[in-house]
């Protein structure tokens, strides 16, 4: 079974290998064992870039040396897999805002994309979740009609995100989580909506740190597939927490874009309370 942490590995050793060579989208779907929207969508989320564009900035970042080096421009473009001059310098221009000759007379700097690095993450059959960014947050308030679910159908089965993705029609889909405060085994769970409902209410945070957790999954987001990331999300937050010296509360914010979606491929973007900034 392919998952995705082993599908990245393949995908970025095989363009490492061949980066001087022609590479199709079609080439690296067949190496990696993925679909095109799943191979678009990882690539996508670990670095930011398509995969052709990904194939493109390592093989800009090979030829810097050679451009420093005083190489003609020519060799460089056909050395890296250019088919024409113009099409090194386009791409070039494109990354970097600057013509590599215009690069090699000013010295100016340019920042070149590595192969992204694949360590801390926790994987499993289906999914991978990795380390968080720790954000710093301004005050906010979402506002929603919660309902009340039991804690193990929320942390560990998922029911509430599957019922509200598959339900909701706000764009993107987002939800809050507070532990009830008169019973440990429940939970209050409200998905953020822009229009007036009965029993709206509105969730106050003060100004803070927060974890962000992005779990990608190669499954759909149905029943499932929800349940699959809530154990895995369950885990590695909980670890995450206890390795700082600290406990989750049970609090979360998720969001889900219908972009991030397809028949055999999802992702959640999970984020926790860390640290409450204290009021002058």
């Amino acid at each position: 079974m392919t998952t995705p942490h082993r599908a990245l590995q393949r995908t970025f050793a095989y363009i490492e290998e061949r980066r001087r060579e022609p590479i199709t989208l079609e080439d690296l779907t067949e190496v990696s064992g993925l679909g095109r929207f799943q191979l678009i969508r990882l690539c996508a989320r670990l670095c930011g870039l398509t995969p052709m564009d990904y194939v493109r900035a390592r093989r800009l970042a090979g030829s810097i040396p050679q451009l420093l080096g005083g190489e003609r421009i020519i060799d460089i473009a056909l050395d890296w897999g250019f088919e024409y001059e113009q099409s090194y310098i386009r791409a070039f221009r494109r990354a970097y805002g600057i013509t590599p000759a215009r690069f090699r007379r000013q010295e100016q700097p340019v920042p070149i994309v590595d192969v992204p690095r694949l360590e801390g993450f926790t994987v499993s059959a289906s999914g991978m979740l990795g380390r968080p960014t720790v954000l710093a947050r301004p005050a906010f308030s979402l506002s929603g009609a919660p309902r009340y679910v039991n804690y193990a159908d929320n942390l560990l089965d998922g029911t509430p995100l599957y019922e509200g993705v598959r339900d909701g029609t706000e764009e993107p889909y987002t939800a809050a989580c507070r532990p009830h405060r008169g019973s440990l085994f429940v939970h209050a769970y409200m998905i953020v909506a822009d229009a007036p409902g009965e029993g709206r209410e509105e969730w106050h945070w003060p100004a803070g740190e927060w974890a962000q957790f992005q779990y990608v999954g190669l499954h759909p987001l149905d029943r499932d597939g929800a349940r699959r990331m809530r154990l895995m999300a369950s885990l590695v937050v909980n670890t995450w927490y206890a390795e700082r010296g600290g406990r989750w509360d049970g609090q979360f914010i998720e969001r889900v874009e219908r972009e991030w979606l397809g028949e055999a491929y999802c992702e959640v973007e999970f984020l926790c309370p860390v640290e409450i900034y204290a009021r002058a």
